[in-house]
């Protein structure tokens, strides 16, 4: 409750809420629910109380891993990317804890209520220990969580006790230089999803079923950037080539970055779901099963390719009101440059159809720039007799298969010189080959 704006009544104001979810969070509350054990498919069934030391054991550096929120039980739990290995309490203590996100030291997640009626950011290392749920003090945190090299961002109500739009918050990594108006003019009153690329900010706006976005320092805000037809956003990821939503109907929808080409149902997410995941390969999402036992942990979390087969909506089975999923910690992120030096070869002078000729030869770069090598240029440089550049008298773009090259000449002296290329463009060129003398 936020003065008198209901987290979950805003939350479902776009579809139709779980009569089960809210029997289930009510009894949970009541300190009635029983956690029950966690069942996997594809996996024997792991207790939802973890043995004495198995979050150390199972956390390794760098490793990345799945991590969710359960809303009423107050816990973030951590599976493998396989789905074994599941912890549903790696983390306890929470007060309602929605989105949850995680860098390469930390997770970090949002506590919606705690007693004093005011939100928290929640910390603890990845491997469950050093956990401080009153990292960042004096939010009101709607739901969304994302985090990146150097800040945290989450949805946040400016004012809680008065109705008005929420913005996108900000801090730094180590909690300081909070920022609760960061992104203004959002257009909604909660935000449940954020999330982020090289460039731009996302968020969805449930209420008004679109999707908005504004560039990472803050400004362009855009507040109906994505706007699905028939949809109701409630969670967002984004990768370099598409930005995915949990649409409340039950499904996932996906448009390209830009905007453009949105497929508003792509992948069937199951009922209700609320969070959404991205990496290199899969989307993952929590949803609810509203099984006949409001007391069972018979929720899931999704699973699919990202071209949208493979559709495994109980992935990790036997979770309780989930919220939000993150995947991490992800790789460092890179910006692909040019491609190193190629190593050029020997030349060698010779006549192919009674036309004189020179064959260069090179070797790939030790290092492509992050970017696969499309192709190489040759040149081959006419030299004075004193050995300085006269002309550059051929230049060709070979493919990336290539290791020599054979060019026709007239009557000189040569040497060459080789550069690769990639997405990026050319790299540096090579030094020059031996003197060929053209005769």
């Amino acid at each position: 409750m936020y003065g008198n704006k209901t987290i979950g009544a805003s939350r479902s104001a776009g579809r139709s809420w779980s009569p089960m979810r809210f029997t289930r969070q009510f009894l949970a509350a009541a300190g009635i629910t029983a956690l029950g054990m966690l069942v996997l498919a594809a996996a024997p069934a792991v207790a939802a109380n973890a043995p004495a030391g198995a979050a150390t054991a199972q956390a390794t550096a760098g490793t990345p891993q799945i991590y969710w929120s359960e809303g009423v039980p107050g816990t973030i739990g951590r599976a493998n990317l396989d789905g074994t290995g599941a912890i549903r309490n790696l983390i306890g203590g929470g007060s309602q804890p929605y989105g949850v996100a995680v860098d390469a030291a930390h997770i970090y997640w949002t506590n919606v209520l705690t007693s004093t009626g005011a939100g928290t950011i929640g910390r603890a290392n990845l491997d469950g220990t050093g956990v401080n749920q009153n990292f960042i003090t004096g939010v009101s945190p709607t739901g969304g969580l994302a985090v990146d090299g150097g800040h945290i961002y989450w949805g946040n109500i400016a004012n809680p006790q008065a109705s008005g739009a929420a913005t996108v918050a900000r801090a730094n990594l180590d909690g300081t230089g909070v920022a609760p108006n960061f992104i203004t003019g959002t257009g909604t009153d909660v935000i449940s999803g954020v999330a982020f690329d090289t460039a731009h900010i996302y968020w969805t706006d449930n209420d008004q079923h679109v999707i908005g976005r504004a560039n990472l320092d803050g400004t362009g805000v855009a507040p109906n950037f994505v706007a699905p037809p028939g949809g109701s956003p409630d969670a967002v990821a984004v990768d370099s080539s598409h930005i995915y939503w949990a649409n409340a109907s039950g499904t996932l929808g996906r448009a390209s970055i830009d905007g453009t080409g949105i497929v508003p149902s792509f992948i069937d997410a199951g009922s209700f779901p609320f969070g959404l995941a991205v990496d290199a390969g899969h989307l993952y999402w929590t949803h609810v099963n509203g099984g006949s036992d409001p007391n069972a942990p018979d929720d899931a979390i999704g699973r699919a390719n990202l071209d949208g087969t493979g559709v495994d909506q109980n992935f990790i089975f036997g979770i309780f009101t989930p919220q939000e999923v993150a995947v991490g910690p992800q790789a460092a992120v890179t910006t692909p440059t040019v491609p190193g030096v190629p190593t050029i070869g020997t030349a060698a002078a010779g006549t192919a159809g009674g036309a004189l000729t020179a064959t260069a030869h090179w070797k790939p770069p030790a290092s492509n720039g992050g970017s696969a090598v499309t192709g190489y240029r040759v040149r081959a440089l006419r030299m004075s007799a004193t050995g300085t550049v006269l002309a550059t008298t051929k230049s060709a773009v070979q493919p990336r298969s290539a290791r020599q090259l054979t060019m026709t000449l007239q009557t000189g002296n040569y040497r060459f010189t080789v550069q690769a290329i990639n997405k990026v463009g050319p790299g540096p060129q090579s030094a020059r080959s031996n003197l060929v003398a053209a005769q």
